[in-house]
């Protein structure tokens, strides 16, 4: 089953080479798996990256726009039936990690479920930051990410909707954020920005408000869930 990892990026070249290194060393089938960046049009040092024709890595080339529909538009480049959810400050660390994911997923029919590995930030909190989920959770929802944030909460949604319908996943593998507040990478200005942008625009009230459409998602997949065991 092919894999396809969507991912924002801006101004950080370096990440992009050190997350798809990470991803084609630790896999077990290398050869089925993509890397869709969404790179802003200002952002020449991440285009560079892209020009150099690296195999299994793609770009969706934009207008900034808001952080969550960077994911969107970066799955609307995939091919893979198994989507994974990360940002530029990832790094995959556990060998066969995809067929550990997929196992997951193909342990439900449907394969409605939200798959997570351990980030090194939220491990004793049963979320993660980064999370797999297969293509028949976005034909359900009509989407990869809700369209509103910003800054953070995207990986909040889908976690706390798959708790909803009881298919939220945690396995063995790890994928490390390399985050700043762990001591593991610079306050550089994208991050800034992103804090920025998350005070101004209020996001953890945004999300608090939106509880009714995440309620909603979850409807949704139960019919899903509910008409696939129906067909069978």
């Amino acid at each position: 089953m092919k894999f396809s990892i969507v991912c924002p990026t801006r101004n950080r070249p370096n990440n992009m080479m050190r997350l798809y290194n990470s991803i084609m060393s630790t896999a077990s089938n290398p050869d089925e798996i993509e890397l869709a960046f969404y790179i802003d049009n200002d952002d020449l040092a991440s285009q560079n990256i892209i020009k150099k024709n690296y195999p299994r890595m793609k770009a969706v080339i934009g207008e900034r726009i808001v952080l969550s529909e960077c994911w969107n538009k970066a799955y609307e480049i995939t091919t893979g039936s198994i989507i994974g959810f990360v940002c530029d400050e990832a790094v995959f660390k556990t060998k066969d990690w995809d067929t550990k994911v997929e196992k997951a997923i193909n342990s439900f029919n449907d394969k409605i479920v939200v798959v997570f590995p351990y980030d090194g930030i939220h491990d004793k909190r049963n979320t993660s930051g980064y999370l797999f989920l297969h293509k028949n959770w976005i034909i359900a929802t009509g989407r990869l990410c809700p369209p509103y944030f910003s800054c953070d909460f995207n990986d909040t949604w889908l976690h706390e909707v798959a708790r909803m319908i009881k298919r939220h996943k945690q396995i063995d593998v790890q994928v490390e954020h390399m985050h700043f507040l762990k001591g593991k990478a610079k306050k550089d200005s994208t991050h800034i920005e992103r804090l920025q942008r998350g005070r101004r625009d209020k996001v953890r009230t945004l999300y608090k408000n939106l509880i009714h459409e995440r309620i909603s998602d979850a409807s949704k997949l139960r019919n899903f869930i509910t008409n696939y065991m129906e067909n069978q």
